[in-house]
């Protein structure tokens, strides 16, 4: 059995004494390392109620229910029911009657990723939230701030000992404290094929990768093939495709998509613009398809930092692109290193 120190011990008692209160949100913030996911198994032993875990993305949700064996929902998937009404596409509206409202606890991992539209109704669907953060993660962009990602009410600082010696965690551990992170692969030497993504932080980095990755494959360069993995750009609540997202092609005809999202949701239909997606113009441009509803992507080839938030794959690459970032270099690198869970290189 692995003994809990002393700050750990805190942050149960802590939780405990909320859940005997009437405050409807907890927030335990820590870095990676901190054991903030073993710590809250313990707690909810401790506490002895049911639960049910939700993130953010459906990479999050599918790792975090490999890891814990408990099941798992993205948040859209939890709150949100599909309704298709007749002669309309379908769309999504609040489940007043979502799982998270028959059980007494929601744990959210991840709740840096949480915009402020969401946890409103998060708040709606949900008895007590458990919030698990990591404050020195880049915040999401392009949503206001929410009350998840800021004012923890427990925040864990030591670097738990089952974590030392991990060379991702010591990586994350030296970006997060500002200290110079080595790259571990020489670029000449990199091929993409051997890693699960690619992270990168400008652009134009990204586009070049994926260009040049899909003429090696073999790809057209003006139509998507099915097989072919999207990351969404724009969030479209109606359709239940949220910004940052992941999603396989499983079919194609003219401006028409059927895809399936990472979280094994049922395939849908969807609207889109291969402009777009080939990154002709904006998706603000696309002014046929913008009041349809439609549904906006890149190729997933490579993405950026930003878009890889609340996700983890087991092998990554990371183009190590903090100097463009300023302010959040430090952020940024941090982000990008705990995106990995079994191998990470960086390259510069």
């Amino acid at each position: 059995m692995i003994e809990l120190t002393v700050e750990q011990q805190g942050a149960i008692a802590a939780i405990e004494a909320w859940y005997k209160g009437d405050k409807q949100i907890f927030k335990l913030f820590g870095p990676a390392g901190s054991g903030k996911s073993f710590l809250s198994y313990a707690i909810l032993e401790t506490l002895g109620v049911p639960f049910v875990q939700v993130v953010y993305t459906g990479k999050g949700a599918q790792v975090l229910k490999e890891k814990s064996g408990h099941p798992t929902h993205t948040i859209h998937r939890a709150i949100y029911k599909c309704v298709s009404p007749p002669g309309r596409p379908p769309t999504y509206v609040f489940n007043d009657k979502s799982p998270l409202s028959k059980v007494p606890l929601t744990v959210v991992d991840e709740g840096g990723m949480v915009g402020a539209r969401i946890v409103a109704d998060l708040k709606r669907a949900a008895n007590r939230i458990l919030v698990l953060g990591d404050p020195h993660q880049l915040p999401p962009i392009k949503d206001s701030l929410s009350e998840l990602q800021k004012n923890p009410d427990y925040q864990l600082t030591e670097i738990h000992r089952q974590a030392e010696g991990s060379p991702i965690l010591e990586m994350a551990t030296r970006a997060r404290n500002g200290l110079h992170v080595p790259t571990t692969v020489n670029h000449r030497d990199v091929n993409y094929e051997d890693y699960d993504v690619v992270l990168v932080g400008r652009n134009n980095t990204r586009k070049a990768i994926i260009q040049s990755e899909r003429k090696r494959q073999g790809l057209p360069g003006n139509r998507v093939e099915v097989g072919e993995r999207l990351i969404c750009i724009r969030n479209n609540h109606d359709l239940g495709i949220m910004n940052g997202t992941m999603w396989h092609v499983l079919g194609v005809r003219g401006e028409q998509l059927l895809v399936a999202s990472e979280d094994d949701a049922e395939p849908i239909t969807v609207d889109y613009d291969p402009k777009v997606l080939f990154e002709k113009i904006t998706w603000q441009k696309s002014d046929h398809l913008l009041n349809k509803g439609a549904a906006f992507f890149y190729f997933s080839n490579a993405i950026t930092v930003h878009k890889a938030q609340g996700s983890e794959w087991d092998s990554v690459l990371l183009v190590d692109e903090s100097f463009c970032f300023r302010d959040n270099a430090r952020k940024w690198l941090y982000t990008g290193i705990t995106r990995a869970a079994k191998h990470l290189d960086i390259v510069r």
